[in-house]
Protein backbone atom coordinates (compact mmCIF):
# COMPACT_ATOMS: atom_id res chain seq x y z
CA UNK A 1 0.00 0.00 0.00
CA UNK A 2 1.55 3.33 -0.86
CA UNK A 3 2.29 6.07 1.66
CA UNK A 4 0.44 8.83 3.35
CA UNK A 5 2.36 12.13 4.53
CA UNK A 6 0.36 14.68 6.71
CA UNK A 7 1.20 17.43 8.97
CA UNK A 8 -0.46 17.08 12.62
CA UNK A 9 -0.47 19.21 16.09
CA UNK A 10 1.98 17.94 18.82
CA UNK A 11 -1.11 17.26 20.91
CA UNK A 12 -2.58 14.71 18.07
CA UNK A 13 0.66 12.00 18.49
CA UNK A 14 0.08 9.00 20.44
CA UNK A 15 1.46 8.45 23.33
CA UNK A 16 3.14 5.45 21.96
CA UNK A 17 5.52 7.42 19.25
CA UNK A 18 6.17 10.14 21.92
CA UNK A 19 7.88 7.33 24.00
CA UNK A 20 10.24 6.30 20.90
CA UNK A 21 11.19 9.70 19.40
CA UNK A 22 14.33 11.32 19.70
CA UNK A 23 15.32 14.10 21.93
CA UNK A 24 15.08 16.78 19.10
CA UNK A 25 11.57 15.60 18.53
CA UNK A 26 9.83 15.86 21.82
CA UNK A 27 7.39 18.27 21.80
CA UNK A 28 8.80 19.52 25.95
CA UNK A 29 11.49 20.54 24.22
CA UNK A 30 10.15 22.51 21.08
CA UNK A 31 6.91 24.07 22.88
CA UNK A 32 9.54 26.51 24.29
CA UNK A 33 11.54 27.02 20.85
CA UNK A 34 8.19 27.43 19.60
CA UNK A 35 7.90 29.98 22.57
CA UNK A 36 10.74 31.61 21.92
CA UNK A 37 10.68 32.19 18.73
CA UNK A 38 6.86 32.63 18.15
CA UNK A 39 6.59 29.46 15.74
CA UNK A 40 4.21 26.84 16.10
CA UNK A 41 5.03 23.74 16.40
CA UNK A 42 3.59 20.78 14.12
CA UNK A 43 5.15 16.93 13.48
CA UNK A 44 4.76 15.64 9.81
CA UNK A 45 4.73 11.65 9.62
CA UNK A 46 4.40 9.25 6.99
CA UNK A 47 1.94 5.95 7.37
CA UNK A 48 1.00 3.15 5.51
CA UNK A 49 -1.91 1.24 6.58
CA UNK A 50 -2.53 3.68 9.54
CA UNK A 51 0.70 2.92 10.72
CA UNK A 52 3.47 6.05 11.58
CA UNK A 53 6.60 4.69 9.84
CA UNK A 54 8.49 8.07 10.25
CA UNK A 55 7.74 11.71 11.90
CA UNK A 56 9.85 15.01 12.17
CA UNK A 57 9.17 17.83 13.65
CA UNK A 58 9.20 21.32 12.53
CA UNK A 59 8.60 24.79 13.85
CA UNK A 60 6.34 27.00 11.73
CA UNK A 61 6.44 30.61 11.24
CA UNK A 62 4.24 33.07 9.07
CA UNK A 63 5.05 36.37 7.72
CA UNK A 64 2.69 38.04 5.69
CA UNK A 65 1.03 35.68 3.40
CA UNK A 66 3.81 33.51 3.56
CA UNK A 67 4.40 30.02 5.55
CA UNK A 68 8.17 29.16 5.85
CA UNK A 69 10.56 27.10 8.24
CA UNK A 70 13.90 28.53 9.69
CA UNK A 71 16.05 26.39 11.95
CA UNK A 72 18.75 27.56 10.97
CA UNK A 73 20.44 28.03 14.83
CA UNK A 74 24.09 25.84 15.20
CA UNK A 75 22.62 24.73 18.48
CA UNK A 76 19.60 23.89 17.45
CA UNK A 77 18.92 19.96 15.01
CA UNK A 78 16.07 18.52 13.17
CA UNK A 79 15.62 15.39 13.80
CA UNK A 80 13.69 12.48 11.43
CA UNK A 81 12.78 9.22 13.40
CA UNK A 82 12.36 5.80 11.46
CA UNK A 83 9.63 3.65 12.89
CA UNK A 84 10.48 0.93 10.50
CA UNK A 85 9.67 -2.43 11.36
CA UNK A 86 13.13 -4.70 12.03
CA UNK A 87 12.71 -7.58 10.15
CA UNK A 88 13.81 -5.97 6.67
CA UNK A 89 16.94 -6.74 4.85
CA UNK A 90 19.15 -4.03 4.56
CA UNK A 91 18.76 -3.30 1.32
CA UNK A 92 14.64 -3.15 1.79
CA UNK A 93 15.78 -0.54 4.61
CA UNK A 94 17.76 1.68 2.85
CA UNK A 95 15.52 1.58 0.21
CA UNK A 96 12.60 2.50 2.41
CA UNK A 97 14.25 5.35 4.34
CA UNK A 98 15.30 6.80 0.96
CA UNK A 99 11.49 7.15 -0.11
CA UNK A 100 10.51 8.54 3.24
CA UNK A 101 12.86 11.01 3.25
CA UNK A 102 12.06 11.86 -0.60
CA UNK A 103 8.60 12.39 0.33
CA UNK A 104 9.54 14.58 3.25
CA UNK A 105 11.59 16.75 1.06
CA UNK A 106 8.67 16.85 -1.78
CA UNK A 107 6.05 17.89 0.92
CA UNK A 108 8.66 20.59 2.20
CA UNK A 109 9.09 22.25 -0.97
CA UNK A 110 5.12 21.79 -2.11
CA UNK A 111 4.10 23.43 1.55
CA UNK A 112 6.56 25.86 2.47
CA UNK A 113 7.78 29.22 0.64
CA UNK A 114 10.87 29.28 2.35
CA UNK A 115 12.91 26.00 4.36
CA UNK A 116 16.16 26.29 6.41
CA UNK A 117 16.99 22.77 8.33
CA UNK A 118 19.66 21.46 10.22
CA UNK A 119 19.94 17.42 10.23
CA UNK A 120 21.93 16.11 13.13
CA UNK A 121 24.63 14.08 12.00
CA UNK A 122 22.45 10.31 12.21
CA UNK A 123 20.97 11.65 8.76
CA UNK A 124 23.40 11.04 6.19
CA UNK A 125 22.05 10.04 3.30
CA UNK A 126 20.40 13.49 2.06
CA UNK A 127 20.17 12.77 -1.72
CA UNK A 128 16.57 13.32 -1.80
CA UNK A 129 16.58 17.15 -0.91
CA UNK A 130 18.90 17.40 -3.60
CA UNK A 131 16.82 15.69 -5.86
CA UNK A 132 13.74 17.70 -5.34
CA UNK A 133 15.42 20.97 -5.48
CA UNK A 134 16.91 21.81 -1.78
CA UNK A 135 20.63 23.06 -1.73
CA UNK A 136 22.78 20.99 0.18
CA UNK A 137 25.75 22.32 2.74
CA UNK A 138 27.93 20.40 4.32
CA UNK A 139 28.49 21.55 7.86
CA UNK A 140 30.70 20.36 11.20
CA UNK A 141 30.40 19.20 14.62
CA UNK A 142 33.05 17.88 17.27
CA UNK A 143 31.73 15.23 19.68
CA UNK A 144 33.28 13.91 22.01
CA UNK A 145 32.92 10.82 23.80
CA UNK A 146 32.71 11.40 27.55
CA UNK A 147 32.84 7.58 29.12
CA UNK A 148 36.43 6.85 29.29
CA UNK A 149 37.59 11.08 29.40
CA UNK A 150 40.94 11.86 30.54
CA UNK A 151 43.02 15.07 30.98
CA UNK A 152 45.96 12.80 29.98
CA UNK A 153 43.94 13.09 26.14
CA UNK A 154 44.11 16.57 25.90
CA UNK A 155 45.96 18.46 23.31
CA UNK A 156 49.45 18.78 24.74
CA UNK A 157 49.20 22.91 24.85
CA UNK A 158 45.72 22.18 26.87
CA UNK A 159 47.46 21.16 30.24
CA UNK A 160 49.53 24.08 30.77
CA UNK A 161 46.57 26.44 30.34
CA UNK A 162 44.46 24.16 32.87
CA UNK A 163 47.65 24.06 35.36
CA UNK A 164 47.00 27.90 34.78
CA UNK A 165 44.00 27.83 35.85
CA UNK A 166 43.77 25.53 38.52
CA UNK A 167 47.07 28.05 40.06
CA UNK A 168 45.02 31.17 39.79
CA UNK A 169 42.03 29.86 41.60
CA UNK A 170 39.34 29.21 39.09
CA UNK A 171 36.52 27.10 40.10
CA UNK A 172 33.55 25.19 38.22
CA UNK A 173 30.19 24.05 39.47
CA UNK A 174 26.99 23.41 38.43
CA UNK A 175 24.44 26.09 39.50
CA UNK A 176 21.97 27.65 37.82
CA UNK A 177 21.86 31.56 38.10
CA UNK A 178 21.68 33.36 35.20
CA UNK A 179 21.34 36.93 36.83
CA UNK A 180 24.54 36.39 38.03
CA UNK A 181 25.89 36.47 34.47
CA UNK A 182 23.71 39.07 32.81
CA UNK A 183 26.81 40.46 31.88
CA UNK A 184 27.74 37.43 30.26
CA UNK A 185 24.46 37.24 28.69
CA UNK A 186 24.69 40.51 27.04
CA UNK A 187 27.56 39.64 25.24
CA UNK A 188 25.27 37.07 23.22
CA UNK A 189 23.08 40.36 21.64
CA UNK A 190 24.47 39.72 18.21
CA UNK A 191 25.22 36.31 17.65
CA UNK A 192 22.77 33.61 16.26
CA UNK A 193 22.44 31.72 20.20
CA UNK A 194 20.14 34.77 20.47
CA UNK A 195 16.92 35.41 17.50
CA UNK A 196 17.10 39.02 16.64
CA UNK A 197 14.86 41.01 18.61
CA UNK A 198 14.21 39.06 21.69
CA UNK A 199 14.97 41.23 24.65
CA UNK A 200 17.55 39.98 27.35
CA UNK A 201 14.65 39.13 29.97
CA UNK A 202 13.22 37.21 27.34
CA UNK A 203 16.17 35.17 27.01
CA UNK A 204 16.47 34.29 30.45
CA UNK A 205 13.16 33.23 30.51
CA UNK A 206 13.35 30.96 28.03
CA UNK A 207 16.74 29.61 29.46
CA UNK A 208 15.04 29.14 32.91
CA UNK A 209 12.11 27.38 31.18
CA UNK A 210 14.38 25.01 29.87
CA UNK A 211 15.99 24.68 33.10
CA UNK A 212 12.51 24.29 35.04
CA UNK A 213 11.48 21.47 32.43
CA UNK A 214 15.39 19.17 33.53
CA UNK A 215 16.21 20.05 29.89
CA UNK A 216 19.38 21.76 30.98
CA UNK A 217 22.18 22.44 33.54
CA UNK A 218 24.09 25.36 34.01
CA UNK A 219 28.49 25.29 34.60
CA UNK A 220 29.86 28.47 35.75
CA UNK A 221 33.60 29.01 36.56
CA UNK A 222 34.55 31.92 38.89
CA UNK A 223 37.73 33.68 39.85
CA UNK A 224 36.60 34.97 43.36
CA UNK A 225 33.52 34.58 43.28
CA UNK A 226 33.36 36.83 39.59
CA UNK A 227 31.72 34.75 36.71
CA UNK A 228 33.96 34.59 33.73
CA UNK A 229 32.42 31.83 31.94
CA UNK A 230 28.87 30.00 31.57
CA UNK A 231 28.09 27.18 29.30
CA UNK A 232 24.19 25.95 29.55
CA UNK A 233 24.51 21.88 28.43
CA UNK A 234 21.57 20.63 26.71
CA UNK A 235 20.76 17.03 28.43
CA UNK A 236 19.58 14.23 26.16
CA UNK A 237 18.55 11.14 27.94
CA UNK A 238 17.08 9.30 25.17
CA UNK A 239 20.40 9.07 23.50
CA UNK A 240 22.88 10.32 26.88
CA UNK A 241 23.86 13.15 24.92
CA UNK A 242 24.91 16.10 25.82
CA UNK A 243 24.55 19.46 23.86
CA UNK A 244 26.75 22.69 24.25
CA UNK A 245 23.84 24.86 23.88
CA UNK A 246 25.11 28.57 24.82
CA UNK A 247 28.67 29.55 25.82
CA UNK A 248 29.23 33.13 26.85
CA UNK A 249 32.82 33.74 28.23
CA UNK A 250 35.08 37.09 29.57
CA UNK A 251 38.24 36.49 30.99
CA UNK A 252 38.61 40.15 32.45
CA UNK A 253 41.85 40.63 31.09
CA UNK A 254 43.18 37.36 33.11
CA UNK A 255 44.18 35.54 30.88
CA UNK A 256 43.16 32.04 31.66
CA UNK A 257 41.63 30.24 29.25
CA UNK A 258 37.89 30.09 31.29
CA UNK A 259 36.36 27.59 28.31
CA UNK A 260 38.77 25.24 28.35
CA UNK A 261 38.01 24.94 32.12
CA UNK A 262 34.77 24.87 31.82
CA UNK A 263 34.29 21.93 29.14
CA UNK A 264 37.04 20.25 31.14
CA UNK A 265 35.03 20.05 33.88
CA UNK A 266 31.69 19.10 31.97
CA UNK A 267 33.78 16.31 30.43
CA UNK A 268 34.52 15.40 33.97
CA UNK A 269 31.72 15.29 36.02
CA UNK A 270 28.84 13.82 33.48
CA UNK A 271 29.82 10.04 33.10
CA UNK A 272 26.27 9.38 33.24
CA UNK A 273 26.50 10.78 29.60
CA UNK A 274 28.05 8.79 26.94
CA UNK A 275 28.76 11.61 24.14
CA UNK A 276 29.50 15.73 24.27
CA UNK A 277 28.50 17.53 21.17
CA UNK A 278 30.81 20.56 21.29
CA UNK A 279 28.63 22.48 19.00
CA UNK A 280 29.17 23.75 15.28
CA UNK A 281 33.32 23.63 14.37
CA UNK A 282 32.19 25.97 11.12
CA UNK A 283 34.34 29.35 12.20
CA UNK A 284 38.06 28.59 12.40
CA UNK A 285 39.15 29.98 15.48
CA UNK A 286 36.32 28.03 17.16
CA UNK A 287 37.27 24.85 15.05
CA UNK A 288 40.45 25.68 16.68
CA UNK A 289 39.62 25.14 19.97
CA UNK A 290 37.39 22.69 20.56
CA UNK A 291 39.89 20.71 18.44
CA UNK A 292 42.06 20.49 21.86
CA UNK A 293 40.04 17.71 23.06
CA UNK A 294 40.88 15.38 20.72
CA UNK A 295 37.48 15.14 19.27
CA UNK A 296 36.10 13.41 16.70
CA UNK A 297 34.65 15.71 13.85
CA UNK A 298 31.25 14.48 12.01
CA UNK A 299 29.19 16.00 9.40
CA UNK A 300 25.89 17.66 9.18
CA UNK A 301 23.91 18.83 6.70
CA UNK A 302 21.82 21.84 6.12
CA UNK A 303 18.96 21.76 3.84
CA UNK A 304 17.51 24.87 2.47
CA UNK A 305 14.79 26.66 -0.58
CA UNK A 306 13.81 29.91 -0.99
CA UNK A 307 10.60 30.58 -3.54
CA UNK A 308 10.07 33.90 -2.12
CA UNK A 309 13.31 36.41 -3.49
CA UNK A 310 11.90 39.43 -0.28
CA UNK A 311 13.33 36.63 1.77
CA UNK A 312 16.60 35.66 0.63
CA UNK A 313 19.77 36.61 3.18
CA UNK A 314 16.76 37.48 5.48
Amino acid sequence: MAYKIEKIKAVDIPNYINNKISFWAKPELLNLFAKRDNTELFYIIVTQNDTILSIMPILEKKKYRFVYINQAHEQYYTPIDFLLPDNQTLFSLQYEKLAILKLFAKYLKNNYFKVVINFEDNISDIRAFSWVGFTVTPLYVYKKNIINYSEEYLAPSVKPELKKAYKNGLTAKQYWDIKSCSNLLQSLSNRKNRPKRQTENDYQLFLNDLYKNSLCDMVLVCKDDTPLTFAIVLKDKVSLTLYSFVTATSDLGLKLNSGIFCFNYILSNYREYSIFDLGGANIENVAFFKSKFNCELKNYYRVEINKIPLLKNK
